[in-house]
Parts: C-alpha cells; sequence; structure tokens
C-alpha cells in the first residue's frame, strides 16, 4: 500500500509489522526468483514457513504497548516544499504524483522518458517535475 504505513517507511522496527514468511516466499514465487536467492536466505524462510523461526512482532505485541510513531513529514509534504522552492527558482514545476510504485528500474524508464520529451521539445522550460515514490 502507498502512503505513510509505518511499517514500510522509517520507522520500520518500532512498529508491527504486517508482512509475514508466507508473503516473502510468495514474493519469491512471483518473481521466479527463488533458484537466485542466497541458500541461507531461503532456508531461513523455510524455517520460518514451518514455524521454527518466529515471525516478527504483529499488531497487539505487548512489545509496542509503550511505542507512540508520528510521522512529522510526509512524502506529498516534501513534494510540496520541493514544488514551492523550485516554482521560487522560476522553474515551472509538475507535480506527477507521490504515490508511484513498482520497479525501481520501470520508474526509471518512465523517469526517462519524461526526460527525453522535455529535451526535445523544450516544454515546460525550464522543467522540474517531481514525485515520490513507494518501493
Amino acid at each position: 500500500m502507498v502512503g505513510d504505513d509505518l511499517d514500510v517507511i522509517a520507522s520500520g522496527p518500532g512498529v508491527p509489522d504486517s508482512g509475514t514468511f508466507q508473503d516473502c516466499m510468495a514474493l519469491f514465487k512471483k518473481y521466479n526468483i527463488l533458484r537466485q536467492l542466497p541458500r541461507s536466505i531461503v532456508n531461513f524462510i523455510e524455517a520460518g514457513l514451518s514455524g521454527k523461526v518466529p515471525e516478527t512482532p504483529k499488531t497487539g505485541d505487548p512489545v509496542f504497548e509503550k511505542t507512540h510513531n508520528l510521522i512529522i513529514g510526509s512524502n506529498i509534504e516534501a513534494i510540496v516544499a520541493a514544488k514551492q522552492k523550485a516554482e521560487s527558482l522560476g522553474y515551472n514545476t509538475l507535480v506527477l504524483s507521490s504515490m508511484f510504485e513498482g520497479e525501481t528500474r520501470d520508474l526509471a524508464q518512465f523517469y526517462g522518458a519524461i526526460a527525453r520529451e522535455i529535451a526535445k521539445t523544450g516544454h515546460p522550460p525550464p522543467a522540474c517535475i517531481l514525485s515520490g515514490e513507494y518501493l
């Protein structure tokens, strides 16, 4: 899920983890990378699947009873601040989205196509294209 989920941003170790060993194995299979991974990683995930290794703490675990998290800056807030600064410097700005997600290589191709379009057509001159990603 894109956004400010604490278990996927920098606060990760201080919040319940929604991911499971089953989720990991499903990703390995989805992307057909199981045979490319180091055997130690596969062994660890398999041990977790069989209950020999405990899952990471989940919602309701007492370890989080005294933990309080507060997001003081989000992806969209950073993009808005960058947009304001770029405009103050005379750039024409375009905010694409604060919620892109996907493979980095695919997003890089997308950004590259935008940059090539700007270089070729000069639209919008001078250009500042902003986006945020959830990877």
